[in-house]
């Protein structure tokens, strides 16, 4: 996006080496990388949207969580077309309102308070599902964080409008060697192979894993799970062994924390909302007696030192209050205990009623869990059988392929842009390196001359058509009457053109025009450009709704996303003819 090939800071992609592999190459690769500015629009379309979704009943919408995906079914477009006073929400000059109304129901139903966002301070911040930290500075892309915002009922602040956009795996796969490190991407190995080409070698640990590891104690309740939880960190409090308590939302965080407050055991609470005191919560963590109740903040990046006593206590004990989404992520928390050969200790406490069970679509699973709770003994005993573990091996599994299948779609999906990007960057950098546009700028001209007076049939048409082209290319300026243009061949239009053009060029001081037509020509291109990747933004929203009509979601985009690119191309070049036949060398001021 610089104007001069001399500020571009990257040289070229030739090695990248990459700590947390797994988290920036997979956990990150959900959302693309963005370069925004802010845009103009009517902030109260999403309060007034934030009203009618509030009144959307469970029959209006559907709603596919795996792929976090909602739509309204014919109940609510007829609610949201009152709503709105429109005919059809489905027509073009209707387009913002329906864009408004998804976002806001996908605001609603599909982005949870304490789990995909906090509320601090009257500010929405994006908590990262993988290490459970808030991130201060980003924001949510393409009006779904003015959705929440107007959901939450705090300031709704500008939208942002994409200048840029890469995913992570067409940025990194744009190096020509990819290598890194993470302590847990075996599970992931299909995908580093599939998408990166990349092979995951395991490198045996320096000293032994000291660490036990106990399979889980699986509960009928949360209810029971949680005072079981409270019961296993009271008796290894009361003996001095340090306690790190690992839980996937702020909400479960809270919840533990109430238990332990209420059976009155003293510890130190970890998450989103007070991640500015991380370092020193984490430095206490070894200590003897300490009980830390963590998201997954804790789960990177963090060394929890043990003093010589607490290795005579066994070491940190590590309890999952459930199992995660990704089967990395409990690794990660196990991984807190038992560094360097310390000694440690590792256990998953869950219940048939966590989100990942409850979530879990699979009939055999829904048959044994009835079996279950018939058999319920109320002691609050765990029931811990092979089978359960593996249906939460099976759950994990799902939820990863799904994950795997976004990751997929969304490559795919960019994969169209990512071939309009390179001839764009190509393109602009070729402008860069060049002082001069030179033959650029008349083969242009040629080609838009010869293009815009030869489209009309009738006669008359064809008359108002050269008035109106006539405006844009020169305006009055313009040499060439219309019983003059319709003499000429096309080709000879664009020769004529050229030719006149050229004179008006030669008033100019040669370095001067030189620098005036890459200056507008990069400017036109920039932000046609961001204008475009709007419309392709649009195009991807609405696009999933043909699988309706029998069609490919994804060659509808391709096909179409070609036809707008065709577009884009036509436009900044037809814009930097009419600016070239604008130019007027008795107003030009130099010094």
């Amino acid at each position: 996006m610089v104007r001069s090939f001399e500020d571009k800071v990257q040289t070229g992609l030739d090695f990248v080496l990459i700590d947390e592999a797994d988290s920036i190459l997979i956990d990150e690769a959900r959302t693309p990388l963005l370069i925004s500015d802010r845009k103009e629009e009517d902030l109260s379309l999403y309060l007034k949207a934030n009203d009618l979704v509030k009144t959307m009943l469970q029959d209006d919408y559907e709603i596919d969580e795996h792929k976090r995906l909602i739509w309204l079914n014919d109940a609510g477009i007829e609610k949201a077309e009152r709503f709105w006073q429109v005919r059809s929400l489905y027509t073009a000059d209707n387009q913002p309102l329906l864009r408004i109304t998804m976002l806001l129901l996908r605001a609603h139903f599909l982005m949870h308070k304490d789990k995909d966002y906090v509320v601090l301070e009257e500010e929405v911040l994006i908590v990262d599902p993988h290490t459970g930290r808030a991130l201060p500075g980003r924001r949510f892309n393409d009006g779904l964080h003015q959705a929440i915002e107007a959901k939450e009922e705090v300031e709704v602040h500008e939208e942002s409008r994409t200048l840029a956009t890469i995913t992570i795996q067409n940025y990194f796969r744009m190096y020509q060697k990819i290598a890194g490190m993470t302590g847990t991407a075996k599970t992931e190995e299909e995908e580093f192979r599939q998408i990166y080409g990349l092979d995951v070698v395991v490198i045996p640990t320096n000293l032994r894993v000291n660490r036990e590891d106990m399979p889980d104690d699986v509960f009928y309740t949360e209810k029971e799970k949680g005072r079981a939880i409270v019961y296993e960190v009271s008796w290894r409090h009361a003996k001095g062994q340090p306690t790190l308590i690992g839980t996937s939302s702020i909400k479960s965080n809270e919840w533990i924390s109430s238990l332990l407050t209420k059976a009155g055991i003293p510890h130190q609470i970890l998450n989103a909302k007070n991640h500015a005191q991380e370092a020193e919560i984490i430095a206490k963590a070894g200590q003897r007696g300490m009980v830390t109740l963590a998201t997954n903040m804790a789960g990177r990046g963090t060394d929890i030192k043990l003093s010589e006593e607490v290795y005579k206590l066994g070491g940190l004990a590590v309890i999952g209050t459930e199992r995660h989404e990704s089967r990395r992520i409990d690794l990660q928390l196990m991984g807190r205990s038992g560094r360097r050969g310390d000694p440690g200790f590792s256990k998953f406490m869950v219940s048939i009623e966590d989100d990942l069970l409850e979530q879990f679509d699979n009939k055999r699973w829904e048959n044994f869990r009835t079996k279950l709770k018939r058999k319920h003994p109320h002691d609050g005993k765990p029931v811990n059988s092979p089978k359960i573990s593996r249906f939460i091996v099976d759950a994990q599994k799902r939820i990863e392929g799904a994950n795997y299948d976004l990751r997929k779609d969304l490559l795919s999906y960019d994969e169209v842009i990512d071939l309009q990007r390179k001839i764009v960057y190509k393109e602009r950098d070729e402008v860069l390196r060049r002082n001069k546009l030179g033959v650029s700028s008349e083969k242009i001209l040629r080609e838009v001359a010869s293009k815009v007076f030869r489209e009309a049939q009738s006669e008359e048409e064809q008359e108002e058509l050269f008035e109106k082209q006539k405006e844009l290319l020169g305006g009055t300026k313009f040499p060439y009457t219309f019983d003059q243009v319709t003499l000429m061949e096309p080709r000879e239009v664009g020769e004529k053109i050229v030719a006149w053009h050229n004179t008006v060029r030669r008033k100019f001081p040669a370095d001067t025009i030189a620098m005036i037509e890459k200056e507008v020509y990069l400017n036109l291109m920039d932000q046609m450009w961001v204008i475009h990747l709007d419309e392709m933004v649009q195009l991807r929203e609405g696009i999933h709704l043909r699988a309706y009509g029998q069609q490919d979601p994804l060659v509808m985009y391709q096909k179409e996303g070609a036809a707008l690119f065709e577009k884009f191309q036509a436009d900044y070049h037809f814009y930097f003819a009419h600016a070239l036949l604008e130019l007027d060398p008795d107003g030009l001021v130099v010094g």
